[in-house]
C-alpha cells in the first residue's frame, strides 16, 4: 500500500518521535494542510515498524534519537518488513550525530530534511508540506544501498568523444546525497578537472553531508569558499545558503541573490556560470530531484557546445529537475545512476595516470620521467 492515497484522497502519515513536542507541532503542521492525513504517532523506535504494517501510511516522519530503537534502525526494520518511505525530520543543529543522519540513506531513507520549530508558513515547514506529498508516492524496496536499476542511455551522444573537458557541474535535490555518493565515489583521485556540485540542503546540514560524502570519495572534497580556484581532483560543494558559480578568471564566487527558482544554492546559478565560462570544456549532469532548477543552466551549457546527461526516471527518487531539463530539450543523454561516472570518464577520455604515463615513455623522444 505504500506510496498510495488512502480512498479519501489524502497522504497518510506516520509520526515518530519522543518529543511530545515535536509530535504536537508536526501534527498541527501536518493536518493543517487537507490533502495529509495524520494516521499515528509512534513515541518508540522498536513500535514504529508494528504501526507501519498495522496503519498502512503512505510515508513516514521519523526521529532520529528515539527509546528503544533509534530511527536508523527502525528505518531498517521497516524496509525489512513493510518497505514505506521514511523522511528523517531533525534538527540541523546535531550534536555528535552527523553520521547517523547522512548514513541514513543507506538504511532507505528518501531525504532529511530540518525540523520546524512552530505551526506556520516558515520556510521548513512549507518544505516539509511539499516533501510529504511528493515522497509519499516514491517506490521503496528492501534493498536499500545496493545497485541501482540499470538502462541503456535513452538518447545517443550526437557527437564524438571529446578529450578537452576542463569543468564538471552537478546539480541535485531530494534523493541527491544518495545519488551523489554513487556518481562521485566512481570518479579517481587524478580527475584531471574539478567537479562542481550543488545539492539542495538546509545549510545547518551541509557540513555533515561534506565530512560524510567526503570519507568515501577519492577526490579531495570540500565546502567552497569565495575566491577558491578550482584545481583538478577536487570536488566543490556549494555552501547552504549561497549561490555558487565560477567567474570569468575562473575563480569561485559565492553570493546571496535570489535565482528564478527561489532556491539557494541554484543548480541554474552554477550551470549558467560553467557555459559562459568553461563553454564547450565543460559537461552538465542533473541527477534526482523536485522542481526544474538546472534545466536553464544545462540549455545554456549545451548552447555553448558541452555536454549534458541526467539521470534516469527508474533510478530517480523523484525525476522533476531531470525531467525539466529534458523538456526543454537541454539534454543530451539520460542515464541510470549507475552509469553515469563511468559514462562521464568516458566523455572527459579519462586514463588513469599510470596507464597514460606509460603512453608517454613510449614515445619516439620522450624518455619515462625519474631515470
Amino acid at each position: 500500500m505504500s506510496g498510495w492515497k488512502s480512498k479519501q484522497g489524502k497522504v497518510r502519515v506516520l509520526i515518530a518521535d519522543d518529543s511530545e513536542l515535536a509530535r504536537v507541532v508536526l501534527h498541527r503542521l501536518l493536518s493543517s494542510d487537507p490533502e495529509i492525513e495524520v494516521v499515528g504517532m509512534a513515541t518508540r523506535g522498536d513500535e514504529v515498524a508494528d504501526m507501519v504494517e498495522r496503519l498502512a501510511p503512505d510515508i513516514v516522519t521519523m526521529d532520529l534519537r528515539m527509546p528503544g530503537l533509534d530511527g536508523l534502525a527502525a528505518t531498517a526494520e521497516i524496509m525489512k518488513r513493510c518497505p514505506t518511505p521514511v523522511i528523517i525530520v531533525t534538527s540541523s543543529g546535531i550534536v555528535g550525530r552527523k553520521d547517523d543522519v547522512f548514513a541514513s540513506f543507506k538504511y532507505g531513507v528518501v531525504d532529511v530534511i530540518q525540523k520546524p520549530d512552530a505551526v506556520g508558513s516558515s520556510p521548513a515547514a512549507l518544505t516539509l508540506i511539499e516533501k510529504v506529498k511528493i515522497l509519499s508516492r516514491v517506490r521503496v524496496s528492501g534493498d536499500v544501498w545496493s545497485p541501482g536499476l540499470r538502462s541503456k542511455s535513452l538518447r545517443p551522444l550526437v557527437k564524438p568523444v571529446w578529450r578537452d573537458t576542463r569543468a564538471i557541474g552537478v546539480g541535485a535535490s531530494t534523493g541527491g546525497p544518495r545519488a551523489l555518493h554513487r556518481v562521485l565515489t566512481g570518479l579517481p583521485a587524478d580527475l584531471p578537472m574539478p567537479v562542481f556540485v550543488v545539492q539542495h540542503m538546509s545549510e545547518g546540514f551541509v557540513p555533515g553531508f561534506a565530512e560524510w560524502l567526503g570519507v568515501d570519495l577519492a577526490l579531495d572534497l570540500r565546502i567552497a569558499q569565495d575566491g577558491d580556484r578550482p584545481r583538478p581532483g577536487q570536488v566543490l560543494l556549494a555552501p547552504g545558503g549561497a549561490n555558487m558559480l565560477v567567474d570569468e578568471r575562473f575563480i569561485v564566487r559565492l553570493n546571496k541573490d535570489p535565482p528564478e527558482t527561489g532556491i539557494l544554492p541554484s543548480v541554474d546559478v552554477l550551470l549558467l556560470s560553467l557555459a559562459r565560462t568553461y563553454g564547450a570544456d565543460a559537461l552538465g549532469v542533473v541527477l534526482t530531484g523536485i522542481g526544474k532548477d538546472g534545466a536553464q543552466g544545462m540549455a545554456a551549457m549545451k548552447a555553448a557546445g558541452g555536454v549534458t546527461l541526467v539521470q534516469d526516471e527508474r533510478s530517480c527518487v523523484v525525476f522533476g529537475m531531470p525531467n525539466a531539463a529534458i523538456a526543454v530539450g537541454a539534454v543530451d543523454e539520460v542515464l541510470s545512476l549507475d552509469l553515469i561516472a563511468d559514462r562521464l570518464l568516458t566523455l572527459t577520455g579519462y586514463e588513469p595516470k599510470a596507464e597514460a604515463d606509460r603512453s608517454a615513455g613510449s614515445e619516439p623522444g620522450v624518455e619515462p620521467s625519474g631515470s
